[in-house]
């Protein structure tokens, strides 16, 4: 089984986590998520200034940097960064100021975004290497093979917590096979989903995981059914073409987009709706459509 190269993990990890933050709308411009400890957020991938400091740092200065200064920039970063804020705290002429502020300082978003997808590999690669040092095997974090859920359950959760740090250490040490429902007990047993600390606007980590599995199936990574006589997928993304090995329990597996020399693959991309976007044969090491 041929191995994901460190470019081909990087896109798939950092779209599906784009994808399961909903960051699908303008960039440069406030969010706000329905998560209890969340505040606003902004750029590609969900920065939430009340979860992660380095994001709260930089929507401060982007505020200076647009021409705002004292209370102008306290007020908002102060109310950015309250756990649970909604737009409706907002009045309009605060989300007009801070989207034009986001707006002209999107070089500063920009960066921003990119300390996060960094942080977020980093990870990532961290959590995979602890993997590799469990007696009992990687399992769905094979560095060779990744499990498509695995990754995106972990994108999302070290996007959340700002690193990986403990899980890969758990991980390291973990008595038992390591699978997706092992993953899913650790991350549901984080005081981030505890029912006693929720109230009704709390995480559910059963939304979570629709928005995980949605992630993995979304236009971000498209796939669809090579012909019957195949076991494996066709997996699109960032613009490139990999293999998608479809296991019994409905989790998905790396594989590579290089076949056996010589073989050809019968391949069709859609998208989110169901609707074909080609249709075709590619040749053995084709990497892109």
């Amino acid at each position: 089984m041929a191995s994901l190269d460190t470019e081909q993990l990087d896109t798939a990890v950092v779209n599906m986590v784009r994808s399961m933050e909903g960051a699908t709308g303008d960039p440069y411009s406030a969010s706000f998520a329905t998560a209890a400890n969340s505040g606003l957020s902004y750029g590609l991938l969900q920065n939430d200034v009340a979860a992660n400091p380095s994001a709260r740092t930089t929507f401060q200065t982007i505020l200076f940097d647009a021409g705002l200064s004292g209370p102008e920039v306290q007020r908002p970063v102060g109310m950015a960064s309250t756990p649970g804020i909604t737009r409706l705290a907002f009045s309009t002429n605060d989300l007009g100021i801070i989207d034009s502020a986001l707006q002209s300082q999107s070089a500063l978003v920009d960066q921003q975004d990119n300390a996060t997808s960094q942080l977020l590999l980093n990870s990532i690669n961290l959590l995979l290497s602890n993997a590799a040092l469990n007696p009992n095997g990687p399992g769905v974090l094979s560095t060779s093979a990744p499990d498509a859920t695995a990754l995106a359950m972990a994108g999302a959760w070290s996007n959340r917590t700002n690193g990986l740090l403990q899980m890969a250490a758990y991980f390291q040490n973990y008595s038992g096979q390591i699978t997706n429902q092992a993953i899913q007990q650790y991350i549901s047993a984080q005081k981030y989903f505890l029912p006693q600390l929720q109230g009704d606007d709390g995480a559910s980590f059963v939304n979570w995981m629709t928005r995980i599995n949605a992630a993995v199936a979304s236009d971000a990574l498209t796939y669809a059914p090579l012909s019957s006589t195949q076991e494996n997928d066709i997996l699109m993304t960032g613009g490139n073409l990999y293999m998608l090995q479809i296991n019994s329990d409905g989790s998905a597996t790396f594989i590579s987009h290089a076949s056996t020399s010589g073989q050809a693959w019968e391949f069709r991309m859609i998208n989110s709706a169901g609707t074909t976007l080609a249709d075709s044969t590619l040749s053995s090491g084709v990497g892109s459509p």
